[in-house]
């Protein structure tokens, strides 16, 4: 069995969440619906447990498994933005009701 890639699963998953809170901010800005914001705020709060799972797991495994420490660390780093990026689309979202 491979070794599990751990910033190759990050990045995909930051990619992912980015592009799902993009399409929802930049939908709402455009069609001015009501259902774009909604969707939205329910993806912010599905994708912070989501992230914050993952950072769990990634530290447990950082902690325990000391061949794959930095690349765990650089992988909860990659994560990590996604919670400033979150807040700046919140707050612009937000902002626009």
């Amino acid at each position: 069995m491979e070794d599990f890639n751990y910033l190759l699963f990050a990045k995909r998953v930051f990619l992912t969440s980015l592009s799902f809170g993009l399409i929802t901010l930049f939908g709402y800005i455009i069609t001015r619906s009501i259902g774009f914001a909604i969707l939205g705020y329910l993806y912010l709060i599905f994708a912070g447990i989501i992230n914050s799972l993952i950072l769990l797991c990634f530290l447990i495994t950082a902690i325990f498994n000391k061949e794959k420490r930095i690349e765990c660390f650089q992988s909860i780093l990659i994560l990590g933005i996604n919670i400033p990026l979150s807040i700046s689309c919140a707050i612009i979202g937000d902002s626009l009701l």
